[in-house]
């Protein structure tokens, strides 16, 4: 059986319809660790983001109904962790703790929406810090890494494709820490995206999961779904851990 992830910006959880509409996704979809960004929770309120199923939530509180991200977990995965390091703004949760007898890093990150070195830096500090095992980051990178295959739309399609100084700090990013572009490097011409900006009116794939050579070997599937109750579309990925993998499968 496949190791589900789940990446979603939700645009909100202070809503009881909303969390309902969340778990109900989860459990459908079959998921067993959900990344969320923009949950807008913030840490003097109390509402938690567990269920029966999904038992256990790491949570970076928003700031001012801004910001927000959380990494939920199912209680029947067996990912046993071992340490955890939380921003205080909303930014990042990291994750890091064994799943099949491998060391796994589960990094989930909500970009600001205007460029800013600081927060890039900060994210290539973490992942430079990593010790050895798979490095899954996932989230809302607020940037595109190929314009011309990233973005789409009215505004999009009437000028040549250039990286904005927020895809430019991304691309460096990318550059600097060697993590890879899954669902590009599964479908390299392929045209999608996860984010539809209707006073733009321009579409982008800035939501995305980015793995290490050890991570990428275990990824058996990749996908960007429909844009449903939120205003992005949830991306997910499948993979199978090789000391977990059954005879005939990936050797």
């Amino acid at each position: 059986m496949a190791l589900k992830l789940t990446s979603l910006n939700v645009k909100g959880l202070n809503s009881p319809t909303k969390r309902r509409l969340l778990f109900r996704t989860l459990k459908s979809d079959k998921i067993d660790i959900a990344f969320l960004q923009e949950t807008h929770l913030t840490k003097s309120v109390k509402i938690k983001l567990t269920d029966h199923v999904y038992t256990r939530a790491y949570v970076s509180g928003a700031l001012s109904k801004r910001n927000g991200v959380a990494i939920l977990i199912r209680k029947t995965c067996p990912f046993q962790l071992i340490s955890q390091k939380i921003d205080t703004e909303g930014r990042y949760v990291l994750l890091t703790g064994t799943l099949y007898s491998m060391t796994y890093h589960f990094l989930n990150i909500y970009a600001p929406t205007t460029p800013s070195v600081d927060f890039w830096d900060s994210i290539c500090n973490l992942v430079s810090a990593l010790p050895q095992g798979a490095v899954i980051l996932g989230g809302d990178m607020n940037a595109v890494a190929c314009p011309a295959v990233d973005r789409g739309g009215r505004q999009a399609s009437t000028v040549t494709p250039t990286l904005g100084r927020q895809d430019k700090l991304f691309a460096r990013f990318l550059r600097q820490v060697g993590l890879i572009d899954v669902w590009r490097v599964l479908y390299p011409s392929v045209k999608d995206y996860s984010f539809y900006s209707a006073p733009h009116g321009t579409y982008s794939r800035i939501d995305m999961f980015l793995v290490n050579g050890l991570a990428m070997s275990n990824v058996i599937r990749a996908e960007i779904n429909s844009i449903s109750w939120s205003d992005h579309a949830d991306i997910a990925l499948n993979s199978i851990p090789r000391s977990w993998r059954p005879l005939g499968l990936g050797g």
